[in-house]
């Protein structure tokens, strides 16, 4: 139960993810990614209190993310990609607040993104492509001080980009392309002007004058 670190990614491990693992209170590194770990994220995964990051990326997992999943108060890192999890995107990850990097793209989530994502204060990274999330981009992600990279690639998305975006103080990299997104960009547009040096939009759906944007037809 003194264990720190499990890391065992990258083999051919397959079967569920024991409940077992929750009696590692210490841990505070847990990689699985890159196996064949199959079923759903076991709720017991929230007694990992010490817990600072969470990476079983591009396993065979389905279900749910626990909606107690704000237990895990010290996580920084959280990545799910790669799997088939699906339902709604949990509020209760914005309560994550010490979280830096969370990537949950190529799975099936669906509905809204919340909007209080934008509470994750230290988030550097956010990566939600390839989901079934639909509705307009919060505009609440742009206020976020320390988001260098945004990805909402391979959605459902609609509406506009919000130009809000034009005054997140560190975005460089926003990817919004396979959307359903539309508009309009002009080149004196706060999005233009802004810290984003690659923005990447269905050009048949979005007029981007910015030198920053690259196509995706």
């Amino acid at each position: 139960t003194f264990l720190r670190e499990l890391d065992l990614g990258q083999n051919t491990l397959n079967g569920t993810l024991p409940t077992q693992v929750s009696n590692l209170t210490k841990l505070r590194i847990l990689d699985l990614e890159r196996n064949g770990i199959s079923g759903t994220l076991p709720q017991q995964i929230v007694n990992l209190e010490q817990l600072e990051s969470l990476n079983l990326n591009k396993n065979d997992l389905v279900g749910n993310i626990p909606e107690d999943i704000d237990k895990l108060t010290f996580l920084r890192e959280l990545d799910l990609g790669q799997n088939t999890l699906n339902g709604t995107l949990p509020t209760q990850v914005s309560n994550l607040t010490n979280l830096y990097n969370l990537v949950l793209h190529f799975n099936d989530f669906s509905s809204l993104i919340p909007s209080e994502l934008g509470n994750l204060r230290n988030i550097e990274n956010i990566d939600l492509g390839d989901n079934e999330f639909e509705g307009s981009i919060p505009s609440e992600l742009a206020s976020l001080p320390q988001l260098a990279s945004l990805r909402l690639a391979g959605n459902r998305l609609t509406s506009t980009i919000p130009g809000e975006f034009g005054m997140a103080p560190k975005l460089s990299f926003l990817e919004v392309n396979n959307n359903l997104l539309s508009g309009t960009i002009n080149t004196d547009s706060d999005i233009c002007t802004s810290e984003i040096d690659r923005l990447i939009v269905d050009c048949g759906r979005i007029d981007c004058e910015c030198p920053s944007c690259s196509c995706s037809a």
